[in-house]
């Protein structure tokens, strides 16, 4: 719609528009931008190894069965089985990491990728109520 209206309404002279052929700075940009990207994938990646290899180690200790057995009662009133109550858990503290610990567990054979799914989902709305609500939208109503 804005170039059709362009088109229409300017005229060839206010169309054309000189650029310079060097644009000054571009590699600094450039390299500026790439160090700003290799910075922040190395964080994620630094998050990514620390929750793979803490969870090999609960894997490889049976964590994750034993809270199974103590958390049925309360997975079933979540709606979730109870292998995915911690994905769940997590998320209401820290959404990366529960998404990683998901992917993880799925990877694993620890929980079906519906029940993670259904996992992150109410680990959002527990979030949801627990940290954004109060802080954004009860200002407004009291």
């Amino acid at each position: 719609m804005g170039i059709t209206g362009g088109r229409v309404f300017l005229t060839k002279k206010q169309r054309n528009i000189a650029l310079k052929d060097e644009i000054p700075g571009r590699k600094i940009d450039i390299r500026r931008s790439l160090l700003r990207a290799a910075s922040m994938t190395k964080n994620v990646g630094v998050k990514y190894v620390i929750v793979v290899i803490i969870l090999s180690i609960l894997v490889y200790f049976g964590i994750f069965d034993y809270l199974k057995s103590l958390s049925a009662p309360l997975a079933r009133a979540f709606l979730v089985s109870p292998a995915a109550l911690p994905i769940t858990v997590t998320y209401a503290v820290n959404s990366m990491a529960a998404i990683l610990m998901a992917g993880e567990s799925i990877k694993a054979g620890i929980v079906a990728w519906k029940d993670a799914l259904i996992a992150l989902f109410i680990g959002r709305i527990i979030f949801a109520i627990i940290s954004e609500f109060p802080r954004h939208s009860f200002p407004f109503y009291v």
